[in-house]
């Protein structure tokens, strides 16, 4: 499953706040590895990119919520900021062909 979360900062992509991601991306997603895994995270300006695996719809909903707010804690803390990170709720695709998983990954996790 290909996720996609578009923030309110144009700044994801930096060094410092990808890092922070990354902390917050493998903290949260460690919470129930038997039911939803993050297997690919990429940050780019506004947007942050997600291949996951959930055993089900309330396992991928779950696991979302989770990184959701782990991540936009974690950077509104490093930026010393309040309020939403995010403009919206993330949008999923299934990637149900090895051609769909390469394709996403060329597109977004280089």
């Amino acid at each position: 499953m290909l996720v996609t979360l578009r923030s309110h900062l144009t700044t994801l992509d930096t060094p410092r706040v990808c890092s922070a991601i990354e902390r917050a991306v493998r903290g949260s997603a460690a919470r129930d590895p038997k039911h939803f895994q993050v297997l690919h995270s990429a940050a780019e300006r506004e947007h942050l990119y997600l291949v996951v695996k959930a055993s089900d719809a309330r396992a991928l909903s779950l696991g979302m919520r989770s990184v959701t707010i782990r991540v936009a804690r974690t950077v509104n803390d490093l930026l010393g900021r309040s309020g939403s990170l995010w403009a919206d709720r993330w949008r999923d695709r299934a990637l149900t062909t090895p051609g769909d998983v390469r394709r996403a990954l060329a597109a977004h996790f280089r």
